[in-house]
C-alpha cells in the first residue's frame, strides 16, 4: 500500500494529536473544546500534513492526487476561516478521492466545530480503526498516533453523545419501512439506541395497508430516548390469483387497473367493499369475478378461461348478389364491344380490299382489345361470385302459423343486352 500523504507527520508516541483538545470544558459549543483550539489543531495538523508531503512524494499516489491535496487544502482554509460547512464538503471530496485517515480525522472535527457531536464521535471511531487496519497493512507505527489520538476525541465526546432508539412491533406488514430524518434504518437497527447529532429529527414509518406514522423529537447533548411505533392497519383484504393455464396474452384487471405480469402471483391487499377482477387472453372468452370482501379476508380467486368457440360468419346476401351483377354488366359489355367488332369486321370483309378502310380495321382491334379485358374482369368476378356464394349462408326462419311471408331480399330477375348501331346497351328488372 502507497503512503498517506495527508499524514500529520512521522509522530512519536508522546505526541498529543489532539493536544488542546481534551481539557476545555463544554461551555462554548457541543464539542469539548473552544474554537481557537480548533483553530489550533487545525494549523498544526496542516503543518504535519505539508511536512509529509514534502517526505513522501508524489510517486506513491492514487490518482488523482493532485485533485485531492487541492481539496483538502481548501478545506483547511475554510476552516480556519471558520466556514465549517464549506471545510466539510471540502475534506469529504478530498477523502472521496483519496482515502485517508488523516482527511477523515479532519471530517471528524469539523463536524465537532459544527456542534454534530454524534457525527464528529462516530468519523472518529471510523478513523481509528482504518489508521489501526492501515498500520498493520504497511507495518507502519506513523499511524498510530492517529489512531491514539481520535480514540482520545472519540472518549471524550462519548458523553455528549444524543442516543435514540426506535421500538419496532413484530407484526408489522411486510414492505414495512423506518426512516430518521429521510435516512433508512435498517432492520437490524431497530429497538437498539444509537448515535444521533442533537437537535430535531423526523422518525417516520410506512408499510402497506397502514397509516402513516410520523414523529417530530429533539434530544439535547448526553441525551436518550425512545420512541415507540404505533402501527395502526387498514380494514384489509387480501386477493390471491390462482390460474388453471397461463394463455400467451394474458392480461389481468383489477378494478379497472391493470396488473404487472410479475404480480400475478403475489397477494394482493385491498380494502373492504366490492372488487372486480377480469382477465383477458387471446383466443378465450373473457374471465370476469367481483364480490364483497371483509377485513381480514382471505379470497384465492381461481381464473380458468374457456376456449372462445369458431364462429361462421356468412358473407351477407347483397354481397354475394352485388358481385353476381356487377360480373353479368361487366360480361355484357365486354359481349356488346365484342360483337360490335364482329359486326364491323363482317362489313369489312363482305368488301373489296381495295376499299377496306384503314380506320375501321383499327376501331375493330381497339373494339377487340376492349372485349377481351372485359370478358376477363367479368370471369374475374364470377368466380368471385361463385366463392362468396359458397362461403355465404343462407338462413331461412321457418315460418309461424299465421305469420306473414318474409319478402325476400332484393335480386335479379333478368338481364338483358341491347345492340343497336354503334351503341350497346343494358337493361334488365329487379325486386
Amino acid at each position: 500500500m502507497g503512503q498517506d500523504p495527508f499524514f500529520t507527520g512521522d509522530l512519536d508516541e508522546g505526541t498529543d494529536f489532539a493536544s488542546g483538545l481534551t481539557q476545555v470544558p463544554l461551555d462554548v459549543i457541543p464539542f469539548h473544546h473552544t474554537m481557537r483550539h480548533v483553530q489550533s489543531l487545525a494549523w498544526t495538523s496542516f503543518a504535519l500534513c505539508l511536512l509529509l508531503y514534502a517526505a513522501c512524494g508524489a510517486s506513491a499516489w492514487a490518482a488523482p492526487p493532485g485533485v485531492a491535496l487541492r481539496f483538502f487544502e481548501e478545506g483547511n482554509k475554510a476552516f480556519q476561516r471558520g466556514r465549517y460547512e464549506q471545510a466539510l464538503r471540502a475534506f469529504q471530496s478530498s477523502l472521496e478521492l483519496e482515502p485517508s485517515p488523516n482527511t477523515r480525522f479532519k471530517v471528524a472535527i469539523t463536524y465537532a466545530a459544527l456542534g454534530k457531536t454524534a457525527s464528529a464521535y462516530l468519523q472518529f471511531k471510523r478513523t481509528a480503526s482504518e489508521a489501526l487496519d492501515r498500520a498493520n497493512a504497511t507495518g507502519e507505527k506513523r499511524y498510530l498516533p492517529t489512531r491514539d489520538a481520535a480514540l482520545r476525541e472519540a472518549s471524550a465526546l462519548e458523553a455528549q453523545v444524543p442516543h435514540l432508539s426506535v421500538t419496532v412491533p413484530s407484526d408489522v406488514p411486510d414492505g414495512f419501512q423506518l426512516s430518521i430524518d429521510g435516512n433508512a434504518v435498517p432492520r437490524s437497527t431497530w429497538g437498539l439506541a444509537f448515535e444521533v447529532d442533537p437537535g430535531a429529527h423526523k422518525v417516520v414509518a410506512t408499510g402497506p395497508r397502514m397509516r402513516r406514522f410520523e414523529k417530530q423529537i429533539a434530544l439535547a447533548a448526553g441525551e436518550t430516548k425512545r420512541i415507540d411505533i404505533a402501527v395502526v392497519r387498514q380494514a384489509t383484504a387480501t386477493l390471491r390469483f390462482r390460474f388453471a393455464q397461463r394463455p400467451a396474452g394474458l392480461s389481468l384487471d383489477l378494478d379497472g387497473r391493470p396488473v404487472p405480469p410479475e404480480q400475478f402471483e403475489s397477494p394482493h391487499y385491498v380494502d373492504v367493499g366490492e372488487h372486480a377482477i377480469t382477465a383477458l387472453a387471446p383466443g378465450y372468452l373473457p374471465f370476469a369475478w367481483r364480490a364483497r370482501v371483509v377485513d381480514r379476508a382471505e379470497v384465492e380467486i381461481a381464473i380458468a378461461f374457456q376456449a372462445q368457440p369458431l364462429t361462421q360468419r356468412a358473407v351477407p346476401p347483397r354481397v354475394v348478389l352485388a358481385t353476381g351483377a356487377a360480373a353479368l354488366v361487366t360480361l355484357g359489355i365486354g359481349i356488346g364491344f365484342g360483337v360490335k367488332a364482329k359486326l364491323a369486321a363482317d362489313e369489312q370483309l363482305a368488301l373489296d380490299p381495295l376499299q377496306r378502310s384503314i380506320q375501321v380495321q383499327d376501331a375493330i382491334r381497339t373494339d377487340a382489345i376492349v372485349a377481351n379485358v372485359f370478358f376477363g374482369i367479368g370471369g374475374a368476378l364470377g368466380i368471385t361470385t361463385a366463392v362468396l356464394g359458397g362461403l355465404s349462408i343462407w338462413k331461412r326462419k321457418p315460418l309461424d302459423a299465421g305469420s306473414k311471408k318474409v319478402k325476400p331480399e332484393t335480386s335479379i330477375e333478368h338481364v338483358n343486352l341491347l345492340l343497336s348501331g354503334q351503341s350497346i346497351g343494358l337493361y334488365g328488372s329487379f325486386r
